[in-house]
């Protein structure tokens, strides 16, 4: 029989489409690297602004070394197996208390001399009667005791004995960090860029801070708002002309600021208490007073959900040890080390700057209720003098008020929080009980960090006050961006002029007060 024809118009069927092979699931390894970018893309951004935005301010700085790098010599001096600076090491070119001539540098050095006499035999310790307050004459040792040493009771015979000891007073944590450097580029390393390094990735390591507190939930930040604090904590406060020097006082604060938010960023994950140990240990390594900062971890691990704990104690005791235990290392390596340049483990040799001849700390020591009110001054309200006359404005070199270097602070004046939100008030209050503890002794230290263009020990505790700021609920308003921006105008003036040699000179003076 025959088929039925086909109408003539019908389209014939299309041909199947080749079989495609099966999509291969990407592997493993190809997705670890690709959350490993979206987690470090926004820090890295950030750095990478922050740095050429630090080493714009630093200019003619940029590419060589400062003029006081104690870092830089202290890590020579270590890679060599001494913590003494000596003579015999030291490369012509390079500024030291044991160079000669252009190159010798005086400036913040611990010392003391070996003085060999006819009836006690070989001294260690430094003349004192430079001071208005001894009597002529006086050589303390290095163990405190006074003796009258004319110059007659001095064994000339024995006078090729009679040396001078040279020593860095600062902790030494920003050295050991440069040793790596230093045993590739020897006296030349650029303390300048290690700084410049440092403060970029401060900025950096605030945002990564305030984007773990917002996935505990401690905050309800945006993404352009943790960006905000972090470029306002490295660019509208001190940090910013602390980060440009390059200088011994200046590293060793920026390198505290970073020890600091990682000691915070380790706090936030009681399971691994060592982290915030070793970030704690870091600290003292670079500032010994920074160790009371220790007061936010015990806060949150005694007193979770805002009361003291009722049960677990046994686990928080192991966790407090293996907190404490990285601390405790240091600390006693530091003793050692104070120990064997000073004779005594809690001396860093403050007291030996100038051969022991300052008069405040011969007269009232390191620490003392007689310098309070200075340090009050110089931190709350020394402000800039306007003049008729050119340059119509000039700056304290002991520093302004922060409320103008930093206004935006003054957010923290009324902070917010939920009803009812533990947590939240736990941080709120051990934040400001570490902020305090760092603080205070501060205002009563024989400097009140003489020569600055802002209060620079605020780097000690600034850390604290940007994490309060990030977990209020207070709205970021054009207003708090405004106070940001003047912040930064006020810090990047001192950024530009502070320590530039002339015309700049001219915008600085010595007055404290009004």
């Amino acid at each position: 029989m025959d088929e039925p024809e086909k109408p003539l118009d019908e389209p014939a069927a299309p041909p199947a489409p080749p079989a495609l092979p099966p999509t291969a699931a990407p592997s493993r390894s190809l997705v670890e690297a690709r959350r490993l970018w979206e987690w470090f893309r926004a820090p890295l951004a950030i750095f990478l602004i922050s740095f050429i935005g630090f080493s714009l301010f630093a200019w003619n700085r940029f590419g060589h070394q400062s003029t006081d790098p104690h870092f830089v010599l202290l890590a020579n001096a270590f890679l060599k197996g001494t913590t003494e600076i000596r003579k015999e090491d030291v490369p012509p070119g390079v500024s030291s208390p044991v160079a000669v001539g252009k190159d010798r540098h005086d400036n913040d050095w611990a010392s003391w001399e070996e003085l060999p006499t006819k009836d006690l035999g070989l001294l260690k310790g430094n003349y004192v009667e430079g001071s208005e307050y001894e009597e002529p004459n006086r050589f303390e040792t290095l163990d405190g005791r006074l003796y009258s040493i004319p110059h007659d009771r001095v064994d000339m015979t024995r006078s090729k004995e009679r040396r001078r000891h040279y020593y860095v007073s600062f902790p030494p944590a920003p050295a050991v960090l440069m040793m790596p450097l230093a045993l590739i580029q020897g006296y030349h390393v650029n303390d300048v860029l290690f700084t410049l390094w440092f403060a970029a990735f401060n900025v950096a390591l605030g945002y990564v801070l305030l984007r773990r507190l917002r996935r505990l939930g401690l905050t309800e930040r945006r993404d352009w708002e943790n960006v905000l604090l972090s470029f306002a904590l490295g660019f509208a406060t001190v940090n910013l002309w602390c980060s440009v020097l390059g200088q011994v006082w200046f590293t060793a604060l920026v390198v505290g600021l970073t020890a600091m938010l990682l000691f915070i960023l380790g706090c936030t994950d009681l399971r691994r208490p060592w982290l915030a140990g070793l970030a704690l240990a870091l600290c003292i390594g670079i500032r010994p007073q920074l160790g009371v900062a220790g007061l936010l971890f015990a806060g949150l691990l005694f007193f979770p959900q805002g009361k003291l704990r009722r049960e677990g104690w046994g686990g928080a005791l192991r966790d407090l040890g293996l907190f404490a235990a990285p601390v405790v290392v240091v600390a006693l390596l530091l003793f050692w080390y104070n120990w064997v340049r000073f004779g005594n483990p809690f001396v860093f040799g403050h007291e030996f700057l100038q051969a022991g001849k300052l008069d405040r700390i011969v007269q009232w020591g390191l620490f003392n209720y007689h310098f309070l009110p200075l340090n009050l001054t110089a931190a709350l309200t020394v402000l800039p003098k306007l003049s008729r006359n050119y340059p119509y404005i000039t700056f304290s070199l002991h520093g302004m008020s922060i409320f103008l270097s930093m206004p935006f602070l003054i957010y923290l004046a009324a902070p917010r929080y939920p009803e009812g939100d533990r947590p939240s008030y736990l941080w709120h209050r051990a934040l400001w009980a570490a902020a305090l503890a760092v603080a205070i002794p501060g205002f009563f230290y024989q400097n009140t960090g003489w020569e600055q263009y802002g209060f620079r020990f605020a780097m000690d505790w600034i850390a604290f006050l940007f994490v309060l700021l990030a977990m209020s609920r207070r709205k970021l308003t054009w207003f708090f961006v405004t106070l940001v921006v003047l912040g930064f105008l006020v810090n990047a003036w001192g950024a530009i002029s502070f320590k530039r040699g002339p015309p700049f000179d001219m915008f600085y003076d010595t007055w404290l007060t009004p």
